[in-house]
């Protein structure tokens, strides 16, 4: 993921957005790690897009705590109480998709088509 987040802010050097597949304790430092290093190399924000937010340990503590303007999860993980709680993050609901995918298969129809 660093090697990720250099490259976004050699891109857009303002707005970094950090994307990946899970987020659980030790990432969560990790990330934070590169969270601090954008924002001292003068990113404006750093936000960050997680599919499958595990967020177990001190994770939720850590990240309301630090520079991260928002965490945005999936809720394929059942949000915890703590998670709902943090301010910066927020928590999306994946139903709809899942339930349109799951319809457009039964009647044979494209599900690829849903992520265009």
């Amino acid at each position: 993921m660093l090697l990720e987040a250099l490259l976004l802010w050699i891109k857009y050097k303002h707005h970094v957005r950090l994307i990946d597949a899970l987020f659980f304790e030790l990432a969560t430092t990790h990330v934070l790690d590169i969270v601090i290093l954008l924002l001292a190399q003068g990113a404006t924000s750093v936000a960050a897009y997680i599919t499958h937010g595990v967020l177990s340990g001190g994770a939720v503590a850590r990240i309301a705590a630090s520079q991260l303007k928002e965490l945005v999860i999936s809720d394929s993980i059942e949000p915890t109480e703590a998670v709902k709680a943090a301010g910066n993050i927020r928590a999306v609901s994946i139903a709809p998709l899942i339930g349109e995918a799951i319809s457009r298969t039964a009647l044979e129809e494209s599900v690829s088509s849903l992520f265009d």
